[in-house]
């Protein structure tokens, strides 16, 4: 069928579409008028409680006649009224048990509909669409505030402000504006206002005359006989009753009824109209006028309202931070360099990319359960695997797993004890268990279609809803979460709409994450595909079940170190920024670095430069004793210690603040063990102080006042009358036991070794100073008080919380020392300052390590693996690893390969600001030629030149040759051979230093000529950059001349002997005699063609050949 209307001018449309219990209805309505052609209008039958392929072939059929005969720009979108409950942000059914629409539970009807076509569609509930269109063009036209009710299969509700729907945020507006579920006398309202209250009464009262619809006791009536009469007049009676408060209290200027049974209004609206007169509620009350076209039209005119807001708003940023993205691909960074993205190699070929990967994967599986961590994008990983499919031909059903979980305010009331009230920052450790959060009938309802292609069960859970197919994990590293959290993209597990930051981080620690992980930890032994998504489309990452388990057990048998992240904050530094390459230098400071903490970082695979993420708790549930060994019973899967960096360089002040006692922190939050710290001073200028323990004239309830007037009156605190104040070294240990007062002081660069709890902070004083947002950061001096041991003060200070490090063993390969804890402390740290190798035994221990000064160490476990880890970087042996060697990469260069110090200069010249890292002591053992140490100052400009090169593989020989500029050419071409680099690499450098000392004179195109003539493209390139590098007054000359060699390239233009349209053999039949004149006859020729005296023609060249052959 096809539809034509003939219009003087061009419009934009709108389909609306009424999909209700037996039929799909659809209509064009024109945007700007809000009219339908009833010439337009399409009926399909369908069957409400047969197959999903039957019912989505309805609506798509329905779509498919409607919009046949216009051009694309000729449509706005669609508008589909549906029934609920229905997730219509999202188009998913949620209609379940009602034997109707059963079939469709769960599924995305937004995807079934882009199988057809393009066009946006926005979702509505069928009453709220049936308002709509009362609205503008029916009974409640012009009405600034209004109700309409319908009354049929059930009892629908719309409250609205002109063509505003309300919710239950404006008062007297029920949840949602549904009134069908409100209590009713001996049960709800649906029960009395719906054809099943009629039918059910009737047939009860007279068995012999039963009926199936209230259009057989309408014409009852309407025959006069007087019980259909008294029946329709209860039911005026119920509705007055019941509709009354609302009318009251919302104070509506009009009622409109619509719905079947309000076909036969003239038996009983009478009758409701003079009992709310005479209760004194004077509301206009009229019946529908557009009936069965009214949903029609007020779905396409939402449709339009939502897509005229959407086309205004601005392309949405899903993620505040101003860290960077960890990349797909990446490669280990050079000796002495921090690596932001430290990976474990799981082998070649182990880790795929792309959605089209994904989607293959899928398809041969045909069926399949895709499960993940809150926190992912899923619709938009649905959408883009729909296009793929769709590409394909294939007809997917998206089955949605978060229909089948229970209404928030249910899991709100059931969460209640465990988030802690408006406390913004603590909560209690639940215990519950993901299909806490799941309504058991709903969970199982989920049935595949046998007449799709694929079936796919997709969303948090999904692993918990029994269908036997292949297990798909989708994981999303922390950061990222909290990064899309804080852009209001990332709700808590089973909520309706986003908190604060505060509450929402709360909430996911004490509550999401916790049953979240106790589902991965199930998941983990079926999973078969797993799923890197902080990226998506082509660069959504992937590695099958089996390797990401082999990859952890190897892991957990060798070492491993975690990706770790970085965030600004009140006090933060410039430390990191300064030290750490490849951070963003835009944000104002960094306070922390998560190094080691089990629940905030991710492990990273490497497999051909691919860089898969996964968190690190996945590691301790696949084998947690591998791990930690002789601690494993008494930890289990909580890996107990945590390293992260405190910056206070040009920062300032920590908080002044404990940690809980052991038995607060059970008792308050559910946690098994408390926040036991030490800080190790990495680095530190300018008399940095860590303050800690009180002094020795401390007095409890002076402190105690001083701190709750200064919090309730804003007073500046002398700290120091109270607390102590320590010189903080480099390389000091202070140490931090549960209900100790500390805080560290300005400039310095602190590595917090603690157990692994980290946000139970008892902040009481914080210098008045408000956060990055301008806010007061939450103070909890009470908790403090409940927890601090004033007997930590005074001498006892000094002996019990300064540590004295001792010497243990020293030899000529390294020094022990052994820096001994707090007796509270179920942790000790030990000191090695290594020569050249030591060997370390496990003894089932697990040990967490970090380079604390120097550039690198090289560490080799027992089976064999080694891998580099650089300064300030940490890394754990796992228990199971037995025995480590760390190596020291530094001392006795001279010692090194030369094929190794070749590789690792290679991989710092491919590497951001390599400049800063090229030590003039070790140039000095491997390249003494450039007299690194005797002229600092030409040194550090080859140094700055080499930074002025942008830092690709391409322009690695550009960089070497900028490092040997003073050598010149033959010097340069010896040192190469010395670092036995390539014939090619060699060349190329030496080609470099020829040519970078000429500058690109007035005859740009004529010298890119020359020198095309000399080398390739590339190679012309490498030079620009070099010369713009030596001399950037130039750069923009430079940037010219390569600009000019890329277009002649592009041209194929004339710069060799090759390219001429005349060749040898030509010139010799022509009559030039063979012999050394012949090349020089080719020569002259090229050369009067790139200075444009002879065109590259054949007969204009063989006639210029003649001439030169006869002088």
């Amino acid at each position: 069928m096809s539809i034509h209307i003939n219009v003087g001018e061009i419009m934009e449309y709108l389909l609306g579409i009424d999909i209700g219990g037996t039929h799909v209805k659809g209509g064009i309505v024109t945007g700007t008028t809000g009219k339908m052609d009833q010439r337009t209008i399409v009926y399909e039958k369908i069957d409400a409680g047969g197959s999903a392929t039957s019912i989505i072939k309805g609506i798509l059929r329905v779509i498919t006649a409607l919009k046949k005969g216009r051009s694309e720009n000729e449509w706005r979108g669609i508008g589909i009224a549906i029934p609920g409950p229905f997730d219509y942000t999202r188009g998913i059914a949620a209609i379940h048990g009602v034997r109707k629409f059963d079939a469709l539970f769960g599924l995305d009807l937004k995807e079934e509909i882009k199988r057809v076509c393009s066009l946006p569609v926005v979702f509505l509930n069928d009453a709220s669409a049936y308002a709509l269109g009362e609205y503008y063009g029916g009974a409640a036209q012009g009405s600034e505030r209004s109700m309409v009710v319908t009354v049929g299969t059930g009892l629908g509700s719309t409250f609205m402000a002109r063509e505003e729907i309300l919710d239950e945020t404006t008062p007297a507006v029920p949840e949602h504006g549904y009134l069908y579920n409100i209590p009713f006398r001996d049960s709800i309202a649906d029960d009395y206002f719906s054809t099943r209250w009629f039918v059910t009464n009737w047939n009860h009262r007279f068995p012999d005359k039963a009926v199936m619809d209230v259009k057989t006791l309408a014409e009852y009536a309407y025959r006069g006989e007087q019980a259909a009469k008294v029946l329709f007049e209860e039911f005026a009676d119920h509705f007055t009753g019941f509709i009354a408060p609302f009318l009251r209290h919302f104070c509506p200027d009009c009622l409109v009824l619509g719905g079947n049974i309000m076909r036969g209004a003239d038996l009983f609206l009478e009758r409701i109209k003079s009992e709310l007169e005479t209760q004194g509620i004077g509301v206009r009350i009229d019946t529908c006028r557009l009936w069965e076209d009214a949903p029609l039209i007020g779905a396409a005119m939402y449709a339009n309202q939502v897509l005229g807001r959407s086309g205004m708003e601005e392309e949405a940023v899903k993620r505040n931070t101003k860290q960077y993205l960890a990349p797909m691909k990446a490669q280990a960074t050079p000796r002495g360099v921090y690596d932001l993205y430290p990976a474990f190699p799981v082998g070649e070929n182990k880790i795929r990319s792309g959605i089209g990967c994904l989607a293959d994967w899928i398809e041969r599986h045909g069926q399949v359960v895709i499960d993940g961590y809150g926190g992912v994008f899923w619709d938009e990983l649905v959408s883009e695997l729909g296009d793929e499919f769709r590409r394909r031909g294939k007809c997917v059903r998206w089955f949605r797993t978060d229909v089948a979980m229970r209404d928030a305010r249910t899991l709100e009331e059931m969460l209640a004890p465990d988030l802690g009230g408006e406390d913004p920052l603590f909560g209690r450790m639940t215990e519950r268990q993901l299909r806490d959060w799941f309504d058991p009938g709903k969970l199982n309802a989920f049935r595949p279609d046998q007449e799709a292609d694929i079936n796919v069960l997709i969303g948090i859970g999904a692993a918990l809803a029994g269908w036997k197919a292949p297990l798909i994990y989708v994981d999303v590293p922390k950061n990222e979460i909290q990064f899309r959290m804080r852009a209001g993209w990332v709700k808590n597990l089973g909520m309706n709409k986003p908190k604060n930051n505060q509450q929402t981080y709360k909430h996911f620690f004490f509550v999401d994450w916790v049953v979240l992980n106790r589902h991965k930890a199930e998941c983990l032994p079926q999973i078969e595909l797993i799923v890197d998504e902080q990226r998506r489309g082509q660069q959504l990452l992937m590695m099958s079940g089996e390797d990401l388990r082999e990859g952890l057990h190897r892991m957990g048998r060798n070492f491993f170190r975690v990706r770790p992240w970085f965030e600004p904050g009140a006090w933060g530094g410039q430390w990191m920024k300064q030290h750490i390459p490849g951070l963003n230098e835009e944000v104002p400071n960094l306070a922390w670095s998560f190094e080691l903490m089990v629940l905030e970082n991710g492990l990273m695979f490497e497999s051909n430069g691919y860089r898969l993420e996964v968190s690190f708790d996945f590691l301790m549930y696949n084998d947690y004793r591998q791990v930690l060994g002789e601690s494993a019973d008494v930890f289990k899967t909580d890996f107990p210690i945590r390293f992260d960096f405190l910056d206070t360089f040009d920062g300032g002040n920590l908080s002044v603040q404990c940690h809980p006692r052991t038995t607060y922190i059970r008792e308050q939050f559910n946690m098994p063990f408390t926040q036991d710290e030490t800080y190790y001073i990495l680095d530190s200028r300018q008399n940095p102080q860590v303050y800690l323990g009180f002094q020795e004239n401390i007095r409890p309830e002076e402190f105690g006042e001083v701190l709750k007037q200064s919090q309730a009156e804003g007073k500046t605190i002398d700290i120091e009358k109270y607390v102590q104040k320590f010189p903080a070294h480099k390389h000091d240990l202070f140490l931090i036991p549960n209900g100790t007062v500390h805080a560290s002081g300005k400039n310095c660069m602190v590595l917090e070794i603690s157990s692994a709890p980290y946000i139970f902070t008892f902040k009481m004083y914080d210098w008045l100073r408000l956060d990055l947002n301008g806010k007061p950061r939450p103070l909890n001096v009470q908790r403090g008080m409940d927890n601090l041991y004033f007997e930590r003060k005074g001498e006892r200070v000094v002996k019990e919380l300064v540590c004295h490090p001792e010497v243990l063993e020293k030899n000529e390969h390294y020094t022990l020392e052994h820096l001994p804890t707090h007796e509270k402390h179920f942790y000790d740290v030990h000191r090695y300052t290594v020569e050249d190798a030591v060997e370390v035994e496990t003894e089932g221990s697990c040990q967490v390590w970090m380079v604390v000064e120097g550039k690198a160490v090289r560490v080799e476990t027992r089976e064999g693996m080694r891998q580099r880890f650089n300064y300030a970087e940490t890394f754990v042996i796992p228990a199971a690893a037995a025995a480590a060697a760390a190596r020291a990469l530094g001392p006795h260069l001279d010692c090194v390969s030369a094929e190794r110090i070749q590789e690792e200069l290679l991989k710092l010249l491919a590497a951001p600001r390599p400049g800063s890292y090229l030590e003039p002591a070790v140039l000095a053992v491997i390249l003494p030629e450039l007299e690194p140490e005797e002229q600092p100052e030409r040194f550090a400009e080859l140094c700055r030149t080499i930074d002025r090169i942008e830092p690709t593989a391409e322009n690695v020989p550009a960089r070497l040759a900028a490092l040997l500029c003073p050598l010149g050419e033959a010097g340069a071409r010896k040192a190469l051979r010395k670092l036995k680099c390539s014939n090619a690499l060699t060349d190329e450098v030496t080609a470099l230093e020829r040519e970078a000392p000429g500058t690109p004179g007035s005859e740009m195109q004529l010298t890119a000529k020359r020198l095309l003539g000399r080398y390739e493209l590339q190679t012309i390139q490498r030079l620009t950059a070099l010369c713009s590098a030596r001399h950037p007054e130039q750069a923009g000359a430079f940037a010219a001349l390569r600009a000019e060699a890329e277009q002649l390239t592009a041209e194929n233009a004339c710069c060799r002997v090759s390219q001429l349209a005349v060749n040898g053999r030509d010139l010799m039949a022509a009559g030039v005699r063979p012999g050394p004149g012949l090349r020089q006859v080719l020569n002259a020729l090229l050369e009067a063609v790139i200075t444009g005296q002879t065109p590259n023609e054949k007969d204009a060249l063989l006639a210029a050949a003649a001439q030169f052959s006869a002088s």
